[in-house]
């Protein structure tokens, strides 16, 4: 990984009030995870060019899917949608 993706996730981790599950990929990006006791999924996967694909799977089993910009700010606000 380059030094400007890990850094990039590292401000992501300590700007986050709930800490994920964080993995590297086979694709050069950072994948970070949260899930819930009722079977809902999220997942962010942190790509070198400031990119989050962003995965979730609510507790009915409907996939949601998209792209933000990944910064602690955009990240945070689907996390706390995730939550509420």
């Amino acid at each position: 990984f380059s030094d400007a993706l890990i850094m990039n996730v590292r401000n992501i981790l300590i700007g986050l009030k709930i800490q994920p599950e964080v993995f590297p990929t086979a694709c050069d990006t950072i994948q970070i995870e949260y899930e819930r006791e009722d079977g809902s999924y999220l997942e962010f996967e942190i790509a070198e060019d400031g990119k989050a694909k962003v995965f979730a799977i609510d507790s009915k089993g409907s996939e949601l899917s998209s792209v933000i910009n990944a910064t602690v700010q955009e990240i945070s606000k689907v996390v706390a949608s995730f939550y509420e």
